[in-house]
């Protein structure tokens, strides 16, 4: 008898105001909740005002502009939300270079007074150098054309948690 995988996953990405998680800011959060037995997600899409400027640099690299974040909500109004979609059954969080990604959520966490999720961490970065040892790189982009995923290269939160 096979057994069925009933693991829930919650892949999440970042989109942010630079590489530091000291000073830098969340702009983006996308999210998608699945499990490997069913073929159904949900998923979860926020912008968020960093209530700093994100410099052109970074916009090259996103897409996400100071005026795209004007009138979204500031970080301690979005982590409940993220918190309800993660869900109280402790979900296997899954992150591209999770090491980035969680400082960003810890920091956002603390400066928010919450706490951050405790749940167990899956580093997809770290498994695909594993598995493919041979890529040119392990860049979210490289690994989608690689294994037929994207045809289309969007640098967004939701895109790249999908």
């Amino acid at each position: 008898m096979q057994k069925t995988q009933k693991t829930e996953f919650v892949a999440f990405d970042l989109e942010t105001t630079g590489i530091s998680s000291f000073v830098d800011r969340i702009v983006d959060i996308g999210a998608v909740r699945f499990c490997l037995s069913n073929a159904s997600i949900e998923t979860f899409e926020q912008l968020v005002d960093p209530q700093q400027n994100i410099p052109p640099a970074v916009t090259a690299i996103h897409g996400i502009t100071d005026g795209d974040v004007v009138g979204h909500p500031i970080i301690d109004d979005v982590l409940p939300a993220f918190d309800e979609f993660i869900g109280d059954e402790k979900p296997v969080l899954v992150a591209h270079n999770a090491p980035f990604d969680c400082s960003f959520l810890a920091a956002a966490y603390t400066a928010s007074d919450r706490r951050p999720p405790s749940n167990p961490i899956i580093c997809s970065l770290r498994l695909f150098r594993l598995a493919f040892p041979n890529f040119e790189n392990y860049k979210l982009e490289t690994i989608g054309r690689n294994l037929g995923l994207i045809s289309n290269e969007e640098h967004r939160g939701l895109a790249d948690a999908l």
